[in-house]
């Protein structure tokens, strides 16, 4: 359907997006092979959040969950600080700076350019982050289940991607 698009209305734009469905169609469907493939459609993205506000929205999602879903790739206890400060630190950067651009500065409980569904979604990423680093360990379920923070990131995030795909279609 985006190559159709493409050919009815050629624009430099309408083949970002174009890039950018393919290599999302592309990832949902290697996803369990190649994690870091989500970069090929946020890369592509990041030059549209600019333009429009719902590029930006759907640029920040993926760059938050797709950044998230990482997370299992670096995996040791030392780099564990490391890989959630720059997490919060890129993210932070990015909401606040494509707040400003779009001159949304979010509400009380809304981040900015999301809803309240959105917003809530990224801080149910806090327990999640706090389950996976800590509490898994800690509440010795690794011995039992030692692939469960995987699969709660994987899944948890699969969510959020296929929405943002099915909404930029």
């Amino acid at each position: 359907p985006s190559l159709f698009r493409l050919f009815r209305r050629c624009s430099k734009r309408t083949f970002l997006e174009t890039i950018i469905l393919c290599a999302l169609t592309s990832f949902l469907f290697g996803w369990h092979v190649h994690e870091k493939a989500i970069l090929i459609s946020i890369i592509p993205l990041s030059l549209l959040a600019f333009d429009s506000r719902e590029h930006a929205r759907y640029f920040l999602l993926l760059s938050t969950f797709g950044g998230f879903s990482l997370f299992p790739l670096i995996f040791t206890g030392p780099e564990s600080l490391i890989k959630i400060g720059l997490f919060v630190g890129y993210t932070t950067f990015l909401f606040y700076t494509l707040g400003e651009i779009h001159g949304d500065h979010g509400s009380t409980f809304n981040l900015p350019l999301l809803n309240r569904l959105e917003t809530f979604s990224i801080v149910l990423l806090i327990p999640l982050c706090v389950y996976v680093e800590c509490l898994h360990t800690i509440l010795h379920i690794d011995r039992i289940l030692p692939f469960l923070p995987l699969l709660l990131i994987s899944i948890y995030c699969s969510f959020f991607i296929v929405y943002c795909w099915i909404r930029l279609h």
